[in-house]
């Protein structure tokens, strides 16, 4: 019987709900004996009122030690919490989307398939009384403009919808005068949220597509899950649209198809519309970006929950099988949807391995992810389900650059940060700290940074950086610059009591950032300012420093985060033959060497106080297509909190007795520490800064 004693012991619980009868008095034992709810009523008359079920009345767990079954008894504490959460997530999804913030199109009632269709239908008044539909095709051959025809044959004739499903879903055909003045009628699909039109795509006859400009990115039709224990996620409008004709109604589409696989729009919808899903049915495409998009839904939503369709052989989506094999041929594919396999034994032919590996085969090992730094670049680059170890000496700057890190993959890929930096706190100067680096100026009101400049970066510093702060109830575990949040009211209890900070919790809170805010990086900087969780208070420090390695690996593999994690250096011996201060290795890392045996990466942050640089060593890169072993050399720009690439050139004797006078450092030159672009390829859509 396993007993999670992080919880707080409460002895107020309703045991005789689950038919279990012990005493919860003060003085009653916390170890107690009673007959068992699952078996004891099957047993023989002479062994019915044996106490076989062992409970602990303080924390509410029972075993019972004839059957095996077990259990765990809320407190009255807990119910109330889970009912308020329950209460405030109905409240949050039944409330209206948030207005003002972003643009919105206006109805078009008028432009509706139905509506189109009024007309036709009233000629066969009489004939849809007796009960004789008419057809599709008598319907069209009514309608009065020509284009409109045009656009009903080819979703009837080509797509193969029919005019009812094409009633019952969000679409419309309005007229659209291009940039000629040349009139036509397009297809409009309606992106609705509590019925009100959030966003819409148009697309002409020609495959040209645009969204409404500044609206917020919702998928389609997702009025249509609300409440509901299962959806259908589909890559486009057509493909949930031929799902609702096959009988599939909850089915949705992402936003934007599914090359986009960044998903900020679930950042709004995961708590009050996904939660209470027991199935996903992931509908999408039979091709490589369907997968990346599987991939990444799988990630976001649980594997556990989630069942893959796939499509019969030549059907790329759900609207080719409908073309291909009609409604019977969908319903068929998601009859056999399989569950996202369990982690376990796998082999080359796994399908989801084979295909990797296919992959691998035809397109080669490529590269990860670069910083936009030449000489950091060449020698390493990062990759989504990594463990990555960063030491030094204290002050020598690992904080910072790994925020440099950290923001420049946030522009650069699209990933988010999650922290777990009590070095970093009070946040506020943390933030500061990324402020400086994003606009290249000194964190200052009535500087260079524009009050227009510091609201847009408040903005994407929201979007994309979060810190963990564990002691709070649901949100509060997690606090970004978008909540106004007294960040001292949060804190003080917390930090003062340390036992909150253990390894499990930090990790709990970090899975709800991957699923509700799309985090790919985790960053737990120091690795001293994590506790042990009870169960691991007996551990010796080698076998806890092996249980932070191999659980971090996992939260790495399971939810593909790139793990960073900080450790402090014991203290490094100068060298035995020139008494001089040498650098630190991966291997003096504090307590054991197994954090380097473990990881993936390691980085090594020494700063050379003489010659005013900072030297970066890469010690380890476990495959070699993600980089290689070497050091390099950057200056740090105190003012902006930037590294800049600096080479250093030994100056000869007559070099250096020219400039000894002018207080340079002896014996070098440093050159080339003037970079006017700190990123090469960046949307800067939210900043207006002078180094794009």
């Amino acid at each position: 019987m396993k007993i999670d004693k992080t919880k707080e012991a409460d002895r107020n619980r309703n045991f005789s709900k689950y038919g279990l009868k012990v005493e919860t008095g003060a003085d009653a034992k916390e170890e107690q004996m009673c007959v068992c709810p699952e078996c004891s009523q099957f047993r023989s008359v002479r062994n019915r009122k044996v106490k076989c079920c062992s409970v602990n009345v303080d924390y509410g767990v029972w075993h019972c030690h004839h059957c095996n079954a077990s259990g765990y008894v809320p407190s009255v504490k807990e119910l109330e919490a889970r009912t308020a959460r329950q209460k405030r997530i109905d409240a949050k999804r039944d409330s209206m989307p948030p207005d003002g913030k972003f643009s919105r199109p206006k109805e078009q009632p008028g432009f509706t398939i139905d509506y189109i269709l009024i007309s036709p239908r009233a000629s066969f008044k009489k004939q849809i009384e007796e009960g004789n539909e008419p057809s599709d095709d008598e319907l069209i051959a009514l309608v009065a403009h020509e284009e409109q025809r045009k656009v009903l044959n080819y979703l009837v004739h080509d797509r193969k919808l029919t005019l009812d499903t094409l009633c019952r879903a969000p679409v419309g055909m309005p007229w659209w005068k291009d940039s000629e003045d040349k009139e036509e009628v397009v297809m409009r699909f309606y992106y609705r949220d509590h019925r009100t039109l959030i966003n819409q795509k148009t697309r002409t006859m020609g495959k040209k597509f645009w969204m409404h400009r500044d609206a917020e990115v919702i998928p389609y039709n997702i009025d249509a899950i609300m409440r509901k224990p299962v959806c259908y996620i589909t890559e486009g409008e057509f493909d949930a649209i031929s799902l609702m004709q096959a009988g599939f109604p909850e089915a949705i589409s992402v936003p934007a198809g599914g090359s986009n696989t960044n998903l900020e729009w679930l950042d709004r919808f995961a708590e009050t519309l996904f939660d209470d899903k027991e199935t996903i049915f992931l509908c999408t495409d039979n091709d490589k970006v369907g997968y990346n998009m599987m991939k990444e839904l799988v990630r976001r939503l649980g594997g556990y929950r989630c069942k893959i369709v796939l499509w019969d052989e030549g059907c790329k989506d759900a609207n080719e099988e409908l073309q291909a094999h009609g409604e019977e041929g969908i319903r068929r594919c998601i009859e056999r949807a399989q569950p996202v396999p369990d982690y376990g034994v796998e082999t080359a032919k796994t399908p989801h391995v084979e295909r990797e590996l296919d992959d691998l085969f035809l397109n080669g090992m490529g590269t990860g992810a670069p910083i936009g730094i030449d000489n950091v670049d060449r020698l390493i680059t990062y990759e989504t389900g990594r463990f990555m170890l960063v030491t030094g000496r204290p002050g020598d700057g690992k904080s910072e650059f790994l925020d440099e890190i950290c923001l420049r993959l946030a522009l650069r890929q699209g990933w988010k940060t999650a922290y777990f930096s009590p070095e970093n706190f009070p946040l506020k100067y943390h933030l500061a700290k990324l402020i400086s680096k994003l606009t290249g100026f000194k964190f200052a009101a009535g500087g260079s940074i524009t009050t227009e400049m510091y609201e847009r970066c408040k903005e994407w510093l929201a979007r994309n950086m979060c810190h963990i702060m564990p002691g709070g109830e649901d949100e509060e575990h997690i606090a970004d610059f978008g909540e106004k949040v007294d960040i001292r009211q949060l804190l003080s209890a917390d930090i003062a009591n340390s036992e909150t900070f253990t390894l499990n919790q930090v990790l709990a809170v970090a899975r709800e950032a991957v699923v509700r805010r799309g985090v790919r990086i985790l960053v737990l900087d120091p690795l001293n300012s994590i506790m042990r969780d009870d169960e691991d208070k007996g551990l010796s420090d080698l076998d806890w420093d092996l249980q932070v390695c191999n659980k971090l690996l996992a939260f790495a593999h399971t939810n593909d985060v790139l793990v960073i994690l900080v450790a402090h250096p014991r203290k490094v011996d100068r060298a035995t033959m020139t008494n001089a201060k040498r650098r630190v290795e991966m291997n003096d890392i504090n307590g054991s060497s197994k954090f380097g045996a473990k990881c993936d990466y390691c980085l090594i942050i020494d700063r050379d106080d003489d010659l005013k640089v900072v030297n970066a060593y890469v010690d380890k890169v476990k495959f070699k297509h993600l980089g290689t072993r070497g050091s390099t050399t950057l200056f740090y720009d105190i003012p902006s909190g930037r590294y800049v690439p600096c080479e250093v050139r030994r100056l000869t004797p007559n070099e250096q007795r020219m400039i000894e006078q002018n207080g340079a450092p002896k014996g070098v030159e440093i050159i080339d520490k003037d970079n006017a672009k700190w990123m090469k390829t960046v949307d800067w859509r939210w900043f207006n800064v002078r180094w794009i």
